[in-house]
């Protein structure tokens, strides 16, 4: 009975580990915006434990209301790498509404805030 216990007990904790194995990020509203020049930021909260340490961060963007990625989007700027606050000053190409958000990338992968938008004059 103990073994299993034992057993059970790093089984739980194991799997408690993968839960933290990725980035927490977070995308802050717009900080600034003057004509087609936008600053946009995020926050790093976690760096994912054992997943590494993040060593790529920055914001992704989009004209329209589709949700960027790495791999999709019109726009990308990054901001050093690590946990806390980073900004990144932006030019888009035209008026218009645009849709962005921060992502943070460590060895196990790359996650993504939640996507705001804002319409550049």
């Amino acid at each position: 009975m103990k073994k299993l216990a034992a057993i059970f007990t790093v089984l739980l904790l194991c799997f408690a580990c993968d839960k933290d194995e990725l980035p927490k990020v977070e995308t802050l509203d717009v900080i600034g915006i003057d004509g087609l020049t936008v600053e946009l930021g995020g926050i790093v909260h976690s760096e994912g434990g054992t997943g590494g340490q993040v060593h790529r961060r920055g914001i992704v963007w989009n004209a329209g209301t589709a949700r960027p990625t790495i791999d999709n989007n019109d726009g990308i700027s990054t901001s050093g790498v690590g946990a806390g606050d980073f900004s990144v000053v932006i030019i888009v190409p035209s008026a218009g509404e645009y849709s962005f958000r921060a992502f943070a990338t460590n060895q196990r992968g790359t996650v993504y805030g939640s996507r705001k938008t804002f319409n550049a004059q």
